[in-house]
């Protein structure tokens, strides 16, 4: 593996059923995105996440809520795109407030997202 390759910025798509899109690797269940997150920590450009994972399964706004309290914290380093794919609008609306959290405390820890963009 060269180095580019190495380099190249982590983005994290997390659904059971769509396809993934170009560029993005795969996850399907939260412990398995988180693990990833925590492994790549600093190195995620992107993540996109669906909220309804299947029935009993744990769902997607479960690592949005990890991401808050790691940004509170100041243990997870800034993810600058934090995309919400779900099609379902009450975990959709708990997840924005969740991404909006998670940067009000980055912001407040000295962290600026155009710094990462």
């Amino acid at each position: 593996m060269n180095t580019n390759e190495e380099e190249k910025p982590l983005k994290i798509y997390l659904d059971d059923e769509r396809k993934t899109p170009d560029g993005f690797r795969r996850t399907y269940t939260v412990s398995e995105t988180i693990q990833l997150l925590m492994i790549n920590n600093g190195k995620v450009h992107t993540l996109s996440l669906d909220n309804d994972l299947g029935i009993g399964v744990r769902e997607g706004r479960e690592v949005m809520k990890w991401i808050e309290e790691q940004a509170y914290f100041n243990t997870l380093k800034p993810i600058p795109y934090l995309i919400i794919h779900t099609d379902n609008p009450v975990a959709e609306n708990d997840m924005m407030a969740s991404r909006y959290n998670a940067w009000k405390y980055w912001n407040g820890h000295g962290y600026k997202k155009q710094d990462f963009i």
